[in-house]
């Protein structure tokens, strides 16, 4: 797109098909041009379905329609993750116990921890050990 199609001093090149150059430079201009206009199309529309999404779930937080289709509401969905781990047991009068953990029970988030992240338990380690001590608001 860029090649001079002149010599030094301003002739046509000879070695090059000169019109069929330029009506194929032409051509190319014009697709980048409706290339642009569609894709600003495509961004306004996106703007609109997301505002309008957005003031869906801002009248009815406790629902959406992805998560309505799926016959599932807002807090059930964000609990859908996998869980990562798995309760061995639990030490009667912990904090576990006192939370209401019982053996079997499937871990699914740990803090900031899920199954993801979790980097083979050790993360969940890591928070134990940084918040041994700590009590929570009840």
């Amino acid at each position: 797109m860029n090649m001079t199609l002149t010599t030094f001093d301003g002739y046509p090149r000879d070695d090059l098909d000169i019109a069929q150059i330029r009506s194929t430079r032409a051509r190319i201009i014009w697709l980048r041009n409706d290339y642009k206009t569609l894709m600003s199309k495509i961004e306004t529309g996106l703007h609109k379905h997301h505002a309008q999404n957005l003031s869906t779930r801002q009248l009815d937080p406790s629902s959406s329609r992805d998560t309505a289709e799926m016959g599932v509401n807002a807090a059930e969905y964000r609990s859908l993750d996998p869980p990562f781990a798995k309760v061995n047991n639990v030490v009667p009068a912990s904090p576990a116990d006192e939370a209401g953990l019982k053996a079997g029970d499937k871990i699914r988030r740990f803090g900031s921890v899920d199954w993801v992240n979790h980097e083979k338990l050790s993360k969940v380690a890591d928070i134990v050990q940084r918040n041994e001590g700590v009590r929570t608001p009840s």
